[in-house]
């Protein structure tokens, strides 16, 4: 499967961006298929530092920081999941301009391998798909408004996703 690459413009200064997306274990706050997310480990940022998350409809994964850049850029680790069939990983890399920051969010599953994989990844891409775009807008919409985004409130806001490069 492809890497989906998404891209939104946050009115929002690059600092501001960067201190939500490194509460890492806050990701609830903005991620509409989070229910509840807490960090797992002693060091809440910087490599190494690790999340829980609950997700819509069910299941759950472990992610870890793999890479850090502080104020810049972080990739997570999908090392751990129930009831999901990918693991992966997810980078956000950040660009500003002082009034606006654009926020680039990479995702690349990992299916299981052969047949059952390969066909697995085909039915999942659209719902990744809709997935990294609920992330993207979802901060952007929780950056911009303070409000706490999840799976009902996203409903609302999901026409953001004309803003999406």
């Amino acid at each position: 499967m492809t890497k989906i690459i998404k891209e939104i413009e946050i009115n929002e200064s690059k600092a501001k961006v960067w201190s939500v997306l490194a509460d890492i274990g806050a990701i609830e706050n903005f991620n509409p298929s989070v229910t509840k997310s807490y960090s797992t480990s002693e060091n809440k940022q910087g490599i190494g530092a690790s999340r829980h998350c609950d997700l819509l409809p069910m299941g759950s994964v472990e992610e870890r920081i793999i890479e850090w850049e502080e104020g810049e850029s972080y990739k997570i680790e999908i090392f751990e999941g129930k009831a999901i069939p990918f693991k992966g990983t997810g980078k956000f890399e950040l660009t500003g301009n002082g009034k606006s920051t654009t926020v680039k969010m990479t995702f690349e599953p990992i299916m299981g391998n052969g047949l059952l994989g390969k066909l697995m990844g085909f039915m999942m891409k659209g719902k990744m798909n809709k997935m990294i775009d609920g992330i993207v807008i979802g901060l952007k919409h929780h950056l911009e408004t303070d409000e706490l985004v999840s799976a009902k409130t996203y409903k609302k806001i999901r026409k953001l996703s004309s803003e999406l490069k």
